[in-house]
């Protein structure tokens, strides 16, 4: 090729590099898979999830499997690249009720002002034959371990009731991985968030060592009732007199601006924070949903049609007219008890799908979570197959 030509293309390149790409913007990382899978179980541990946290033990040890070998239909065929390390860590919905006098909210690790405020939970629960007292809050599988006896030692943890009756799961995400200062992975400009009384996450703190820089980051959220991730605990004061006027069950419903704004959990008020501010890539952010949304409205929980689940009838919220101290459940499966619509948590999968996440949306109201784990396998084979390019 004549030098001319070869000049002039060098010149066209780099006429083309100066226009796209700013002199303060940051050098592109390498386009690269992960093998690296970080999980939080965020898991409602209030008196009404015995069942449900049995029948999710029941399904882990075929999820860890079927992450760990690539195999996700037990056919012995690489399905996906595996995952070779995984973190799992769980915390509760509990996060206290400001320190109010709530029956079943004094019982976390601060009491009733934070209760479990988002730290990774340690505690076995010992009633269940094999569980230890007390357990790493970070549990470590790697490819080749056996996946029985690791899913064994997370429902040794998850397997907990008697938490607060008023669920905050999504704050209680929040607050576990958000760090109080920046940390590698993390979206340039990261802002990191308030929470209760002007504290800040524990993500560089209690909860350090889960969130690792080129991860896949996870969380999946197992309740039956709506978040209720709150900016003024007073809306839990039984004698507060701007909110005493309804039961404290029809709180959160009915006081709609109360609660956060689901934006605050998908980026953020600014853009710079909430789950997808952990990452540099969206597409490393999944968001599992097991929660009370009625099994007709999502058969396909690896591709959930929002628009159908919160237009489904059972996930619209009205009080119920048989009981009117609380709302109309949205799914009931016998001897399980009742679920109701979760629908700000469905709304946070929207907004976290619609800026780059995966998403699963299942129903909690089924006997068996070996589907809806597949699901979440299949949306995790996904973001972890994905090239990070920044």
């Amino acid at each position: 090729m004549p030098r001319i030509e070869i000049a002039t293309i060098a010149l066209a390149l780099a006429a083309c590099a100066e226009a796209h790409v700013p002199d303060d913007a940051p050098m592109p990382t390498p386009c690269a898979d992960t093998d690296e899978l970080d999980l939080l179980i965020v898991i409602d541990n209030s008196g009404s999830l015995g069942e449900e946290q049995a029948s999710l033990s029941e399904a882990l040890p075929r999820f860890v499997q079927a992450l760990s070998t690539g195999d996700r239909d037990d056919d012995g065929a690489r399905d996906f690249d595996p995952v070779t390390s995984l973190h799992v860590a769980i915390v509760t919905t509990d996060m206290g009720v400001g320190g109010h006098d709530v029956p079943t909210c004094d019982g976390g690790l601060f009491g009733a002002e934070a209760g479990d405020d988002g730290v990774m939970i340690t505690r076995g629960r010992t009633a269940i034959t094999g569980c230890l007292p007390s357990y790493p809050a970070v549990f470590e599988h790697h490819a080749g371990g056996d996946a029985s006896s690791f899913a064994f030692d997370v429902s040794c943890v998850l397997n907990a009731t008697g938490g607060c009756g008023f669920e905050q799961p999504l704050e209680a995400a929040l607050k576990a991985l958000s760090p109080a200062a920046p940390q590698p992975g993390m979206i340039d400009g990261y802002t990191p968030p308030l929470f209760h009384r002007g504290t800040r996450g524990h993500g560089d703190g209690r909860n350090a060592g889960f969130l690792r820089e080129n991860s896949v980051l996870a969380v999946l959220v197992v309740t039956d009732e709506e978040d209720c991730s709150t900016t003024d605990p007073g809306i839990f004061d039984p004698s507060d007199a701007r909110f005493s006027s309804v039961d404290l069950n029809l709180r959160c419903f009915s006081f709609p601006d109360v609660p956060h704004r689901v934006a605050r959990y998908a980026a953020g008020e600014d853009g710079r924070a909430g789950l997808l501010g952990l990452r540099r890539d969206p597409s490393r952010v999944v968001l599992g949903v097991l929660a009370g949304i009625p099994v007709a409205a999502t058969p396909d929980p690896a591709r959930p049609d929002y628009d159908v689940i919160l237009g489904h009838p059972d996930m619209q919220e009205i009080v119920d007219p048989s009981i009117p101290t609380r709302l109309r459940p949205s799914c009931n499966v016998p001897g399980r008890g009742l679920s109701f619509a979760p629908r700000r948590i469905v709304e946070t999968a929207r907004a976290l799908e619609a800026r780059g996440a995966g998403a699963m949306v299942g129903s909690i109201c089924q006997e068996s979570y070996d589907g809806t784990l597949d699901a979440m396998v299949d949306t995790l084979a996904a973001a972890l197959t994905r090239p990070e390019c920044s």
